[in-house]
């Protein structure tokens, strides 16, 4: 009778043996760090991503302001075309020109920081003085906000 009460149960194994302490917090140590170095990695893929999606997105709106320029060049272009004044044509034009090259120079400094901080694989650490990588990045690039 004392057999059938038995603990162990016939077929099953032993269980395996303990780890040493010292092998098993060494293990766990790595495994932590790892999923730190992941995690960090996870958020700086992210904070990218975001920051990928707001240059894009600004990036479209300043073209859509060049297209919106061209438009009203055209509208303002009618009159002096009509009347074949070529000294105010020149001046719609210029002007025109001035405001759409302004804005193609906007566009050019977000697309630089744009392949910057694609091209960027590992995550800068965050400034003390009140910035993270792609502040700094910004400020570096004069890209204006």
């Amino acid at each position: 009778m004392g057999a059938r009460f038995s603990s162990r149960r016939p077929g099953r194994a032993a269980p395996a043996p303990a780890p040493p302490r010292g092998d098993l917090v060494a293990s766990m140590q790595r495994s932590a760090s790892s999923v730190g170095d992941a995690f960090t990695e996870a958020v700086a893929s992210a904070s990218r991503s975001v920051g990928a999606f707001g240059l894009e997105r600004e990036i479209a709106s300043y073209e859509s302001k060049i297209r919106a320029r061209k438009r009203q060049f055209g509208v303002e272009a009618y009159g002096p075309l009509r009347a074949a004044d070529r000294q105010a044509l020149a001046l719609v034009f210029n002007a025109a020109r001035n405001d759409i090259s302004a804005l193609q120079a906007v566009i050019d400094r977000k697309r630089a920081a744009l392949a910057a901080l694609r091209d960027s694989a590992t995550p800068q650490p965050a400034r003390a003085n009140g910035g993270d990588a792609a502040d700094a990045l910004a400020r570096a690039l004069d890209v204006p906000r």
